[in-house]
């Protein structure tokens, strides 16, 4: 993972996450961090009318200060092997993020998100479902009460539906070999979907790409998938959540339904999202 990608909208959330990502630098032996903003919706730099040319001028001129101060911010954090870019453009954030990672080649995307109740909550969630959702990347959404700290124990939630074709092995390979944590598979179905025949032999396919990584399997049923996941991962003390969110409805259920809940109580984790290999 030579190249990663921050996102910035400048809010301390997304400070937060910069800052933890350059935390997360020296152990996954990042090379360098692209810090990025868009300035695609920022707000007029001035009141009196300008050109269109000034006015974007400006806009620029001040989002690499921005990024300036941003990344004086991360220092103390940063591994001396990773050196960081600044980035800023008027292209719409997951445009611009996905250019770069076309153009970079880029392993990783990260992003902050607020348990603020507040339309910072809101303006934040809504680009952080667009980047995940959207980006080829994985995404890694770094909430603002995330404690920093060694990942020692990581869960990886999966459901049992074309294994062999679905699962991020080779990026999951990176991450437990430079990150050397504990990894906790973990499977929740609904009540409803436990007779179902076909998970016997995805169960087989589970554990025949994951057993080189010495994991522990767990099985659980559970009436909300993602509150399944959330509860486990806090009753189980993990430092981050990894997943492959195939499941509609997924990111709604994650960052709007009950946000209280779904993000306040377990506002110290990190959340990975694979996209499918």
């Amino acid at each position: 993972m030579k190249t990663i990608i921050i996102a910035t909208d400048f809010s301390e959330s997304a400070t937060n996450a910069a800052q933890y990502a350059a935390y997360l630098s020296g152990p996954l032996r990042v090379d360098t961090i692209l810090l990025y903003h868009s300035y695609d919706a920022a707000p007029k730099a001035t009141e009196i009318p300008l050109p269109e040319s000034k006015d974007a001028a400006l806009a620029h001129e001040h989002s690499l200060t921005a990024l300036e101060a941003t990344e004086s911010q991360m220092e103390p954090f940063l591994s001396k092997q990773t050196a960081i870019e600044i980035v800023a453009n008027d292209l719409p954030v997951v445009v611009g993020i996905q250019r770069l990672l076309d153009e970079r080649k880029a392993g990783l995307v990260v992003t902050g998100i607020t348990g603020k109740s507040n339309l910072e909550k809101f303006l934040m969630g809504s680009n952080t479902i667009a980047i995940a959702d959207a980006c080829t990347a994985p995404v890694l959404v770094v909430p603002e009460e995330v404690e920093f700290k060694p990942i020692a124990k990581a869960v990886f939630a999966c459901d049992l539906e074309k294994v062999d074709h679905t699962m991020p092995i080779e990026t999951l390979s990176q991450l437990v070999d430079n990150l050397a944590f504990k990894l906790l598979v973990l499977n929740i179905e609904k009540p409803e979907t436990r007779f179902n025949p076909d998970v016997i032999p995805e169960q087989y396919k589970l554990h025949g790409l994951l057993d080189r990584f010495h994991p522990e399997y767990h099985y659980i049923e559970h009436g909300d998938v993602v509150e399944g996941i959330m509860d486990f991962a806090e009753t189980q003390q993990a430092d981050l959540v990894m997943t492959v969110p195939k499941r509609y409805g997924f990111f709604d259920n994650l960052f709007h339904k009950s946000v209280t809940k779904k993000l306040a109580h377990h506002s110290r984790l990190p959340l990975l999202i694979f996209k499918t290999e």
